[in-house]
């Protein structure tokens, strides 16, 4: 009789307190992110890898959980991330299965410099419920992935906007992500690398303004480089290989924008907004291919 109450109170318990009261989570799939560099300046790239590999025990999830990244600075604060889906959906990962990708982000200008700790989780934005990782853990079910060193950029003028250029903008709850608008065609000249290099440009438009996709041509100094349609409202990522040759010798290099069609706002009722606008342009980057 004594047993069975015994048995019957921890039932009562699990029903209560649920699931995780009664069975501790299996950490069946080991979380690998690094970046491509040691150390990064203000404003400029970094290639973030991502590895995630499933052991033979691993129960498959019938949701899409999003991967977060979060880089916390010295004192302990996030100041910048990159959650994301990943390109093989959650619900599709499987025992002994190893899902690898990278994706570039943009290291905040701004921001305090220092050693950063680069965290790493999965977990449903919805609910916020986490799934435990086999990896060094961080706090909250987030796993410390490693350090990056964040260093202020050289005071020497790497960027000039000479031309066919806005101000820059950005949202008033999210002051980190600004972008500026061009006109029909707008220069940038940008500090000559003196070797091979990539180019990095992300950008976007309003597609839905125009019955024909718009195009824009993007030139460095005097050499074609890409034709972009723009065919959807979301921010795309260009990155371009560039010889030597390509970029000449001098101290700068003309980076041209030259979009085929441009609307003005105030056309529309509701806007006063009288610019001419081409595309909305919120990195443009121009540095040593082996960095």
């Amino acid at each position: 009789m004594f047993r069975f109450r015994k048995i019957l109170s921890a039932l009562i318990i699990c029903s209560v307190a649920g699931t995780f009261a009664c069975s501790k989570p299996k950490t069946s799939i080991i979380p690998k992110v690094s970046v491509n560099k040691r150390s990064a300046e203000m404003g400029t790239p970094l290639e973030v890898i991502y590895s995630f590999s499933t052991k033979s025990d691993y129960t498959a999830i019938h949701k899409d959980m999003t991967v977060f990244v979060h880089f916390i600075d010295p004192r302990k604060i996030r100041r910048f991330q990159d959650d994301h889906l990943p390109p093989k959906a959650t619900s599709q990962w499987r025992p002994n299965g190893n899902y690898n990708y990278t994706r570039t982000i943009f290291v905040p200008r701004n921001i305090p410099a220092g050693e950063y700790t680069i965290v790493a989780g999965i977990y449903t934005p919805s609910s916020g419920e986490r799934l435990p990782l086999e990896a060094k853990k961080f706090g909250n079910r987030s796993y410390d992935m490693g350090k990056v060193l964040i260093e202020i950029p050289p005071q020497e003028t790497v960027i000039q906007y000479t031309q066919g250029w806005y101000d820059p903008e950005s949202e008033p709850n999210d002051v980190g992500n600004y972008w500026r608008w061009t006109k029909k065609e707008a220069v940038l000249k940008v500090k000559n690398p003196n070797s091979d290099a990539l180019l990095y440009l992300k950008l976007d438009g309003v597609p839905e303004r125009f019955s024909e996709h718009q195009k824009v041509t993007v030139s460095v100094g005097e050499h074609p480089v890409d034709t972009i349609t723009i065919d959807s409202n979301q921010p795309v990522l260009k990155k371009y290989n560039l010889t030597q040759d390509v970029l000449g010798k001098n101290k700068m290099v003309d980076v041209k924008l030259a979009v085929d069609k441009t609307f003005v706002p105030a056309n529309e009722k509701g806007s006063k907004d009288v610019r001419e606008l081409g595309v909305r342009v919120y990195q443009l980057y121009l540095g040593k291919a082996s960095d």
